[in-house]
């Protein structure tokens, strides 16, 4: 862990809340990495500021996009998917597919699909 000192000055006291989001598994940092920033930032606050150090709250989120896929009617629930041409957090992140509605209909076959993380 890297951090860079910088130079704050004020007359009175502040409180600093420090947010962590972890880039890996499911973005929540573990107490071990919280106890460590936390350590590694006081060491280095002055005595009357305030310190809290958190992790960040993760909101759930869903995308809706039309996509062409080459697949068929074969496609179901725990498929892996590998998405590409999206933003590279997208097109980096395995997909599994959790839920699939095929309609037949006289203009032809779709399919919805709702995907989770794997």
């Amino acid at each position: 862990m890297s951090l860079t000192p910088r130079s704050v000055a004020s007359p009175e006291s502040v409180e600093v809340v420090l947010t962590i989001l972890f880039r890996e598994a499911d973005g929540q940092p573990s107490k071990a990495l919280l106890d460590a920033v936390r350590k590694r930032v006081d060491e280095r606050r002055p005595l009357t500021d305030r310190l809290t150090v958190q992790a960040a709250t993760l909101l759930p989120f869903s995308i809706t996009a039309m996509l062409a896929l080459r697949i068929g009617p074969d496609l179901l629930p725990e498929t892996p998917l590998t998405l590409a041409g999206f933003k590279p957090q997208i097109d980096a992140t395995a997909w599994l597919v959790s839920e699939v509605t095929h309609n037949f209909t006289e203009q032809g076959y779709t399919c919805s699909i709702r995907m989770e993380r794997r």
